[in-house]
This record gives structure tokens, C-alpha cells and sequence, in this order.
């Protein structure tokens, strides 16, 4: 039973000698290349031994902004296009379980794609196309394989519920009324 290092310390040529400063930097900030593409790097900041941020690089483009507590990952911001603007946020608990996805297709700072990620393993996903904060559609997955997907009629206002199963179309409810399909 051999326990493999954090991280390994190492000497670039052109500094033969380790000094403390860069004992202590080493401490506090690392690099590794991202295992998924190697084109980018993974920039880790500590605090007292704990991960404190996380943020990955594509040349001098930032990609992907991560935030710790207590060592455990928190929030992640992506940009998904290199644009410079972060499009995607995910959220954890504080045992770094993803709770929540938030897009901003339009990049104007209104989210308006969301998927809530439950405990009882139960996803719910929501557009608000017109960004008023009322979803227009809702899409309810279950590990069961019953799902269910409602929104309201743009012309009548009527809500309408699709009762899925398997992914197969079962019920349609307009208004409470119910038509088998």
C-alpha cells in the first residue's frame, strides 16, 4: 500500500534551485493539462491544502471558471464559444452534487434554460423563452420512465400536459381534460 502524491513538485531547467518562495507558490498554485484535450490547462488555486478555484485555459482564453468550499466544487461558469462571456453555470451542494444548470443562450444575462437536478433523481427542465421568469415549457423526467411535459397554449392560454412513458406520448390534458393518444 503505497500512497501516490498530490502533486508532484518539479524543477524547470532554468531554475536549478528550489527556493521557499517557490516552495510556498507550490503551495497555493498549480497547473495540469485538462485530460479531455490537451490543448487546454487547468489553473488550481489553493487555500490551507484545500482546492480553492479551478479555472481552465485555452491559450490565454479563458474557458471555464470553477469555485470551491471546503475543497469541494460549488459553481462552475463556461464559455462554451471562447467568446469571452459565460453562457453555461452549474451549481453543487455542499457535497458537490450538480443541483442545477443554467444557460444564457442570448447572452444578455437572463437565463433562460434551467435544469434542476433532484434528489429523488428527478430532472426538471425549463425554458422561459420570452425571459419573463415564468417557464414557458416544463419537461419532467423521472428514473421511472414516466415524464411529463407541460406549457401553456400561446393563442387559447390553455395549459396542456403530455403524460409520457418510455418516452412514448400516453395522456394529453388540455385544461384538465383528459385524451388518450
Amino acid at each position: 500500500d503505497n500512497p501516490q502524491p498530490f502533486f508532484t513538485l518539479r524543477l524547470k531547467p532554468k531554475f536549478p534551485t528550489l527556493t521557499e518562495r517557490d516552495i510556498a507558490l507550490a503551495a497555493l498554485y498549480a497547473e495540469a493539462p485538462d485530460p479531455f484535450d490537451s490543448e487546454n490547462v487547468h489553473c488550481i488555486h489553493f487555500d490551507k491544502g484545500m482546492v480553492l478555484s479551478v479555472e481552465t485555459y485555452k491559450g490565454n482564453t479563458l474557458l471555464a471558471s470553477s469555485r470551491y468550499k471546503n475543497g469541494i466544487m460549488r459553481q462552475k461558469r463556461r464559455d462554451s464559444d471562447g467568446d469571452g462571456f459565460f453562457e453555461l453555470l452549474e451549481e453543487y451542494s455542499a457535497q458537490g452534487v450538480l443541483e442545477r444548470i443554467s444557460i444564457d443562450m442570448n447572452k444578455n444575462n437572463i437565463f433562460e434554460y434551467y435544469e434542476l437536478y433532484q434528489p429523488d433523481q428527478i430532472v426538471v427542465k425549463t425554458w422561459d423563452e420570452n425571459e419573463d421568469g415564468i417557464p414557458d415549457i416544463q419537461y419532467t423526467q423521472s428514473h421511472t420512465g414516466i415524464d411529463k411535459v407541460m406549457w401553456k397554449h400561446h393563442y387559447t392560454g390553455k395549459q396542456i400536459v403530455i403524460n409520457l412513458r418510455e418516452g412514448m406520448p400516453e395522456t394529453l390534458l388540455i385544461d384538465n381534460t383528459v385524451f388518450p393518444i
